[in-house]
């Protein structure tokens, strides 16, 4: 065998045995997400039409819910009564100080009335429990305010490791209703896990109807570990080692947690732990700590030097890009009868260029038409795969160049002015595919990111398992790992 038959027989072994690995795991999704990857949504959908037609026919005639276009479209609700469990909240960290702000911080700073959620007379009690911390909440808590919190201290507990935060509710009568729910950002405002049985199913944080409390089961989520309710039951009944709150929150009692103003309160918790502080706020907001000036700091260096982040997520059928958090453009796809097109727009939502893409067959070499400030640009790739692609525009050669893994360089002149990274090479059932674009201050960006629409944008939202090697031959260009984005 040659060296080239031998590298297609490992990726194809390779990429074979992955696939049998995933399916054990969780055979009903990846099963279900094979199927859905035999529909392409590319030319190829004739090629692989005596595949998909007839498991498409029998998906229509019993319901079997593959070819679904949300996650949603797989959900069947079930309505509980959250007065009838016991409430917990599992923290993977010891770091109670760090908890107990961001509780603080839920209470004075997140909106109850926009939320509807409230802590009012509710008790939480913090035991150590297994090298983490678990927060026993009392019954009255509410069935919103719960999903809220697990919500609000995983984010607040983001820079751990994944999973730090586990809601658990546990029924009183009938232990088979027991589920975990925790915070999956692929799911916007929805919080997902497994019940007692290890059917998966996922909760809403802003649920259409407050007044009903419901869970929704469904095959379709991507993969959660399971949970072992019995031994965590066998614990809690053997809790012993219970901590003290150290300060004090509006509306939440605590073992002796009192009511204070919110800036006597910050003072007086700032005073017993001897933190660096900086001046509060006249709404009492939490003071400025070590990490917090920190992050001033960077975005000091940042703004001085003048690079510029921009972090991509596709949701809800569009591309989103933001800097800090804040939008700037947005890539939506445009569809008739004749030929599909992509759109660049600004956060006015004004057409900034439109994408169209071409197939030279029968070699499926890729083309793009770029239609912008009055120009008809094209990017051209150098070869069938495409390891760079070239567009002329303005008396200058912009240059994308895929290296290997996962990472992208844009070049004007064979200077770099950006790169792309994207974030994960696998993308399982509808999870948001994401990326970052590191960019000069004075490059043009509009141009960076029609690069990016042309070449990345997938706007399908199948089901289907997305594995994404990344440039597995020779490179043009190397990486530049020094290169630092400036002004």
């Amino acid at each position: 065998m040659t060296l080239i038959e031998i590298f297609i027989v490992f990726v194809f072994v390779s990429g074979l045995t992955y696939a049998i690995i995933l399916i054990a795991r969780d055979p009903i999704y990846y099963l279900k997400a094979f199927l859905r990857a035999l529909k392409p949504s590319n030319i190829f959908i004739i090629v692989l039409f005596p595949i998909w037609f007839p498991i498409w026919i029998a998906d229509k005639i019993f319901d079997l819910k593959i070819y679904i276009k949300s996650v949603e479209d797989d959900s069947k609700e079930k309505r509980i009564e959250f007065k009838d469990f016991n409430k917990y909240v599992i923290i993977e960290s010891l770091d109670k100080k760090k908890i107990e702000e961001i509780i603080d911080s839920f209470i004075n700073e997140y909106d109850p009335k926009e939320f509807n959620y409230s802590l009012e007379n509710v008790e939480i009690r913090f035991f150590e429990f297994n090298e983490s911390i678990l927060l026993v909440l009392s019954e009255n808590i509410g069935f919103k305010t719960f999903n809220m919190l697990v919500y609000y201290l995983s984010n607040g507990m983001s820079d751990s490791k994944i999973y730090v935060v586990k809601g658990l509710v546990i029924n009183k009568f009938h232990r088979n209703l027991s589920y975990f729910i925790v915070s999956e950002h692929n799911y916007d405002l929805k919080l997902t896990g497994k019940d007692y049985k290890n059917k998966k199913l996922y909760v809403e944080i802003i649920p259409e109807n407050n007044s009903i409390e419901r869970v929704y089961y469904n095959p379709s989520l991507e993969y959660v570990k399971n949970f072992n309710f019995d031994k965590f039951i066998n614990d809690i009944n053997n809790l012993t080692t219970e901590i003290k709150a150290q300060h004090t929150t509006r509306g939440v009692t605590n073992m002796g947690w009192m009511s204070y103003t919110n800036r006597q309160r910050s003072q007086e918790w700032s005073k017993q732990n001897d933190e660096v502080t900086a001046p509060y706020s006249q709404t009492g907001h939490t003071p400025i700590r070590c990490a917090q000036l920190l992050w001033i700091l960077r975005i000091f260096w940042k703004n001085l030097f003048g690079w510029m982040r921009i972090d991509i997520e596709n949701k809800a059928g569009k591309y989103l890009f933001k800097k800090d958090g804040e939008l700037i453009f947005s890539s939506v796809e445009r569809k008739n009868l004749l030929r599909t097109c992509t759109l660049l727009k600004d956060r006015n939502n004004q057409l900034i260029a439109e994408i169209y893409t071409k197939y030279s067959i029968p070699f499926i070499q890729i083309k793009y038409i770029v239609k912008y400030q009055n120009n008809l640009l094209k990017i051209l790739p150098k070869s069938i795969i495409g390891p760079y692609y070239i567009l002329d525009y303005n008396y200058s050669k912009y240059i994308l160049v895929k290296h290997r893994g996962l990472k992208y360089s844009v070049l004007k002149e064979n200077k770099q002015i950006a790169y792309f990274i994207k974030e994960s090479g696998v993308s399982l059932g509808f999870a948001k595919r994401k990326f970052i674009i590191e960019v000069d201050a004075d490059a043009d960006v509009n141009l960076v990111c029609i690069f990016f629409c042309a070449v990345f944008c997938d706007f399908e939202s199948r089901a289907e398992i997305n594995i994404d090697l990344g440039l597995m031959l020779k490179e043009e260009k190397l990486f530049d790992n020094n290169w630092i984005a400036k002004k």
